[in-house]
């Protein structure tokens, strides 16, 4: 283990120890917003999750660590909120990807195959340049995967990860 690490991880439990510890950075990424959900099922897919209100209830299903190497250099997350029926995917860098991956957008997309709640679709976001989600889809009764993807600025590589739930 490297002396950054140890530092690193000495500090995180001295913190914890004094009760200042704070979750770690991508389970605190939750905009939140509107005063409850404005579609539901299929009425949804396509939708902001924010501007809808589905955020306000919404919870991780299934989370999975973007790599670099050995390095995790991002998240995607698969939200899904049970007051509007629907998934969406998001996406965000670590500090790491700025030290092994020069990161220059991110970009996700959720899918859900044909079943119960309507045909195959799948809902992308605009590739941003900093952390993002995608618009929403219904995925009630069917599994949804969410992905995500890394784009470095140097290289053009993309690193990416998938998470279904």
């Amino acid at each position: 283990m490297s002396l950054v690490r140890k530092i690193m991880a000495l500090a995180a439990a001295v913190l914890f120890a004094a009760g200042l510890w704070v979750a770690p950075a991508h389970a605190a990424v939750t905009p939140g917003g509107g005063d409850g959900p404005g579609c539901y099922a299929n009425g949804c897919d396509g939708q902001d999750p924010v501007a809808m209100g589905c955020w306000n209830d919404a919870y991780v299903a299934s989370s999975s660590i973007i790599y670099y190497t050995v390095f995790d250099i991002g998240y995607v997350d698969n939200w899904y909120s049970p007051s509007c029926g629907t998934n969406w995917a998001q996406v965000f860098s670590t500090n790491d990807a700025w030290v092994y991956v020069y990161v220059g957008s991110y970009d996700a997309e959720i899918f859900r195959v044909q079943g119960v709640d309507g045909g195959a679709y799948v809902a992308e976001n605009e590739t941003s340049s900093n952390g993002t989600w995608t618009n929403m889809l219904y995925a009630r009764d069917v599994q949804a995967c969410a992905e995500g993807n890394l784009i470095s600025r140097t290289t053009g590589a993309h690193y990416s990860a998938e998470a279904c739930a």
